[in-house]
Parts: structure tokens; C-alpha cells; sequence
């Protein structure tokens, strides 16, 4: 006896701290866990690499200059009076290239500067033949046309268009990477709050089994019932307090799993606030748009890059046809300010083509963007079929969870009033102890199985918001 009044004060002591413990609710949970969790700082970063592969494909149109400076001295292997015996050359080159977005050209503009110096020829003792020092000066401007395979910027428009599109995957798949995050550690949530019911309702069969030991000594003492009875209420106490130290120790045991996932230690102390037995509204399938949804929106948005590369590959079956201009402005002279004066010029306007005989691997390439985008098509239908398949069956699930916690809860009323009829029966002394404590087991047993399907319910419902793309919404999650 000494033993399970030991085991009673025990009892209320631990309980105490974990009924008035202080609330850590659910919105904390989200904040807590969006802020410190490296999974989120991950999803984010995945978001920030498209956009700088976003930039780092626009600077293909950026201007490039290249420059060189060139020194140099040559001697001829043969000589004659009328050669110089050597030549030396300093000249240096500027320029600066882009491509133009717009019509897939090439544009550039060049300066180049060179100074020749050699010694005089000097015939028959007269004046120099030759110019010891000379100047040449030279500005260049040319562009480059495609007329057939990249005319109108494809090829630079492609790449870039990708890496926006990129950029919008990106973000679509963070968000529902994100969305099923929220949803592994809202189940865990839920976890705690399950597993925080069950040993509150475990206690309350413990206390309602200590009440009933009280009744039953109380009622061998004054010789209303057997000795028998206070055996059976005892070891009935001892059912009750084993199941309420279970339930305790898994309880603590997901508390501090927790409170190292967290890394928040308060947690202990602490309990979850979560509506457990309230049901939750979710929208029906008739008004779920799949094609809307971030899965399938995600996947559409790369037809339009397989599109963008098999127009490409099948232009590219034409050839190459280039239109390319040039002009120079021509500068000379014996000293270097005259030769920055441009009196002549040279012009050029060429057309080129080129193209591969066979063309093995434009051909297998056309093939190939074809048979990606039929299969690409087939892939997209597939996922619909299937998503929507799964939000029909899952709702239809949910949907029968409403009925079978229906009936539990009647379950729960019925084994309630059973109880408290049997209770009164022992009072009076016309039913026995052990009808008694059935009665009070079917009542836990009945919570029980209610506070486990309302978990369950409430999990499918989360699977449910997730697969419809609500769940970030129905939490305040931007």
C-alpha cells in the first residue's frame, strides 16, 4: 500500500509541471524551424544559383576587347641593293566585340597602330630610296550577319531564355520542396501532440483507476465487499499506472528528440497546442486545377525550352549562310600625328556558306529533340493522371475519416454512459469490481483510438494540402 501511495504523489508531482506546463504552439514551431533548419537556407540558395546562372548566360551580349602589342625584327635571307638589311616593327592592337541580341549578329570595331623602322637605301650616293620611319594607322568596323541558321539572335536567345525559365523551375520546385518540409515536421508536430493526449488520458485513467481502489478499500473496511475486489481495483491501479509511465517515457523521449532537432531545450517544459479533434476544411477536387499546380506548372515550363532546341536543331539542317561587312579608315605618314589622318579606306561585303556534307549530326539531333518532346508530352500526361488519381483518393479518404471519427466519438458517449452506470451499480452494490474497471478501460481504449485517428485524419490532411498546393497558404507560410 505504501508503494502505490508513493506511486500516486510521484504521479501528481511529474504530472503537474507537464498539465501546466507553458505553450509552445504551432506558428512558433513554423517560425522556429524556417529560421534555424539548414533545409530552407538550402532551398533558398538552390533559388539563388538559378539566378546567377540566369546572369551569367546574359553576359554573353556583354562588349570583349582584346588588345596586344607586337614587337618584332626581320632580316631578309637575301639582300640586294635595294632591300633593307633588317626591319623592325612595333605595333599594338585594340578592339572590341559584341553580339547583337536582337538579329544574332556580330558586331566589332578595331584601332591597330604600327610604326616601321629600317635603314635608308641609299643608290649611287644620292637621297634615300626608302623611309627610314613610318607610321600606319587604322580604324575597323565589322559585323557579321546570319541569314539562315541563327538569324533573328536564337542562338543567343535560347541559352538566356532557358536560364529565366530556369529561374521560375527553380523557384517553383524550392517552393513545393518547401511545402513538403512543412509537411514532414508538421506530421512530427502532430507526433507530439498525439503522443502528449495519450499520456494525459492515460493519467486520467490512472486517477480514475486510484479512485476506484479508494472505493473498494473503503468498502472492505466496512465489509460491502470482498477482499477479492480490492485485489482486482489493485491490480487494475497498477495496469493504469504502468500505461501512464509508458506513455510518459515515449512522450519524453520525442520531447528530447525534438529539442535537439531544434536545438531548444525549453521544449521540455513545454507543450504543443494543436486542434486535434477539429476537423479541417480542404477543397474539393472538382476545383483543384491541376495544370496550376507547381508540379505540373514546373514541368510545362521546360516544352518551352525542348521546343526552343528542336527548332534550333532543324534550322541548323540548312546550313550556314553569313553576311559579313567591314570598313577601314586608312591612315599613313612619316611622323605619327600625320598618320592620324583616315585618307583612304578599304571596304569589303562578303557572303558565306557552310554546311556539313553528311549532316549525321544535325539529322540525329532533330531525331532526338522529336523523340524528347513526344516523350516529354507523355511524361506531363502521366503526371496529371496520376495527381489527380491521388487527390481523388486521398480526398475520398479523408472524406470516410470524417465518418469513422464520427462513430468512435458515439463509441466514446456510449462507453461513457456505460461507465457511469456501472459505477452506480458498484455503489449500490449490484455489479462487481471487474465490470467496473472494463467499463473504465472501454472509455480509455475508445479516447484512445479517437485521439489516434484524429492524428492519422489529421495527417492525410497535410498529404492533401501538400498535393494541392494549400499547405504553405493554411499556415501563413510566404
Amino acid at each position: 500500500m505504501k508503494y502505490l501511495m508513493v506511486c500516486g504523489l510521484f504521479s501528481l508531482l511529474v504530472m503537474k509541471p507537464l498539465v501546466g506546463s507553458p505553450i509552445y504552439t504551432v506558428d512558433q514551431y513554423i517560425e522556429h524551424i524556417l529560421s534555424s533548419h539548414a533545409q530552407p537556407k538550402q532551398l533558398r540558395l538552390g533559388e539563388q544559383n538559378s539566378v546567377y546562372d540566369y546572369n551569367i548566360s546574359k553576359a554573353l551580349t556583354d562588349w570583349s576587347f582584346s588588345t596586344s602589342l607586337l614587337s618584332g625584327h626581320s632580316e631578309p635571307y637575301n639582300t640586294s641593293p635595294f632591300s633593307p638589311t633588317y626591319i623592325d616593327t612595333l605595333m599594338a592592337k585594340f578592339s572590341i566585340s559584341r553580339p547583337v541580341l536582337v538579329t544574332g549578329g556580330q558586331i566589332s570595331f578595331g584601332v591597330t597602330q604600327q610604326r616601321t623602322k629600317q635603314p635608308p637605301i641609299v643608290f649611287n650616293s644620292n637621297l634615300p630610296i626608302n623611309q627610314s620611319q613610318f607610321y600606319e594607322n587604322m580604324i575597323s568596323m565589322s559585323y557579321r550577319q546570319p541569314l539562315l541558321y541563327g538569324f533573328s539572335g536564337e542562338i543567343y536567345k535560347t541559352p538566356i531564355a532557358i536560364a529565366s525559365t530556369n529561374v521560375t523551375i527553380s523557384t517553383l520546385k524550392s517552393t513545393e520542396s518547401l511545402e513538403l518540409f512543412i509537411r514532414d515536421k508538421l506530421s512530427e508536430y502532430i507526433d507530439w501532440s498525439l503522443s502528449h493526449e495519450l499520456t494525459e488520458l492515460s493519467f486520467s485513467r490512472l486517477q480514475l483507476a486510484r479512485e476506484s481502489y479508494n472505493q473498494t478499500k473503503n468498502r472492505v473496511r466496512v465489509n460491502v465487499s470482498e477482499k477479492i475486489d480490492l485485489l482486482r481495483a489493485e491490480s487494475a491501479l497498477e495496469n493504469a499506472h504502468q500505461l501512464w509511465v509508458t506513455q510518459k517515457a515515449q512522450l519524453k523521449s520525442f520531447q528530447f528528440k525534438l529539442s535537439v532537432q531544434l536545438d531548444n531545450q525549453s521544449l521540455l517544459q513545454q507543450s504543443p497546442q494543436f486542434d486535434l479533434y477539429d476537423p479541417v476544411f480542404i477543397k474539393k477536387p472538382s476545383y483543384v486545377v491541376t495544370h496550376r499546380l507547381r508540379a505540373i506548372r514546373a514541368l510545362s515550363l521546360n516544352e518551352t525550352a525542348i521546343n526552343r532546341n528542336l527548332s534550333l536543331s532543324k534550322s541548323k539542317r540548312n546550313g550556314s549562310l553569313d553576311l559579313i561587312g567591314s570598313y577601314q579608315f586608312l591612315g599613313s605618314g612619316r611622323a605619327h600625328h600625320s598618320s592620324q589622318h583616315h585618307r583612304n579606306n578599304n571596304s569589303s561585303i562578303a557572303i558565306e556558306y557552310s554546311r556539313f556534307l553528311s549532316d549525321t549530326a544535325a539529322i540525329e539531333q532533330v531525331k532526338k529533340d522529336t523523340d524528347n518532346l513526344a516523350q516529354f508530352k507523355e511524361n506531363k500526361q502521366q503526371l496529371m493522371t496520376d495527381t489527380e488519381a491521388e487527390i481523388l483518393g486521398l480526398f475520398t479518404l479523408i472524406e470516410e475519416y470524417k465518418t469513422i471519427l464520427k462513430i468512435t466519438l458515439n463509441q466514446i458517449i456510449i462507453s461513457q454512459k456505460k461507465a457511469t452506470a456501472e459505477e452506480a451499480l458498484y455503489k449500490q452494490g449490484r455489479s462487481d469490481i471487474d465490470r467496473l474497471i472494463q467499463s473504465q478501460d472501454d472509455v480509455l481504449n475508445s479516447k484512445l483510438s479517437y485521439a489516434r485517428l484524429s492524428a492519422t485524419y489529421h495527417k492525410h490532411v497535410l498529404a492533401y494540402q501538400d498535393l494541392t498546393d494549400e499547405l504553405l497558404e493554411a499556415y501563413g507560410i510566404e
